[in-house]
């Protein structure tokens, strides 16, 4: 855990720090066994130690990744990213000055299409913790994802050379950024890195990196393991893109790529 996540802001509890532990582990996975694990474990700590603000931002993570990883959705009840966006909020009022809460809550106002209060959020939690690395990686894939990608990519870079144990999740938005920088030799080299087949984006990102760099079979292989991860992704390509406020500029990039590989993209009006 970052050195925001212990001390002051962990209640004197095994349960409860083991909880930060397994938020770590789940992270570095992004799967459905740690996902429900970690989420019922924070639930039962929040409820135990309701003012724990970095329990609460901890959540929130866990209840948009619900909605933005197809993760252990439920189906009853207030819809993942309102719960999300509550538990961020709340981690925020209880400790204004918890860079792990305003991360939290930079990461569900991005994915609630408000990118400019996403950034300032984040912007405030490097400002009030510039060490952290994760803060770092998360506010530069955020600022990426807006369309800065060459700031984007050299804060995740940063991060990870910093603090080489941080989640892989990152090194796969690197590459991105390379692609959508038109850098593809750098593309190519960052997502040979990247330890994430369990994540389904992984492969899309994959399949356009390998495309646009010859490598036709990788390029197949991806299409195919993405396209059986999520089947209905390219159900509404424009709202998956929208969702994550790329901007018009890369939307046609990205469309283009996923094209190319051979993805079912569906054009408005088709």
């Amino acid at each position: 855990p970052a050195a925001s996540d212990v001390g002051v802001h962990v209640p004197r509890s095994a349960d409860a720090y083991l909880c930060v532990l397994r938020f770590y582990q789940y992270r570095k996975v992004l799967n459905q066994e740690e996902h429900a694990a970690t989420r019922a474990c924070l639930e039962q700590t929040t409820q135990r130690y309701p003012d724990y603000s970095t329990g609460w931002a901890m959540l929130a993570y866990l209840y948009l990744d619900e909605d933005r990883f197809a993760l252990n959705m439920r189906r009853s009840g207030l819809a993942a990213p309102s719960r999300a966006r509550e538990a961020a909020e709340r981690a925020v009022r209880l400790d204004p000055a918890n860079a792990r809460a305003l991360q939290a809550l930079m990461t569900v106002l991005f994915f609630s299409r408000e990118p400019e209060a996403a950034l300032r959020a984040g912007e405030r939690a490097l400002v009030l913790n510039p060490n952290d690395t994760e803060v770092l990686a998360e506010y530069g894939s955020r600022v990426a994802q807006a369309g800065d990608w060459p700031r984007g990519a050299a804060m995740m870079e940063d991060a990870l050379a910093r603090s080489p144990a941080q989640t892989g999740y990152y090194v796969g938005l690197v590459a991105l950024a390379y692609y959508m920088q038109g850098r593809d030799d750098q593309a190519l080299e960052w997502i040979r890195r990247a330890d994430l087949k369990r994540f389904s984006i992984y492969h899309f990102v994959a399949a356009l990196i390998f495309t646009r760099t010859g490598l036709e079979q990788e390029a197949k292989a991806s299409v195919a393991t993405f396209l059986s991860m999520r089947p209905r992704f390219f159900d509404n390509f424009a709202g998956e893109l929208a969702s994550r406020n790329f901007n018009s500029r890369d939307r046609a990039i990205l469309t283009k790529g996923a094209q190319q590989s051979g993805f079912p993209v569906r054009l408005v009006g088709n």
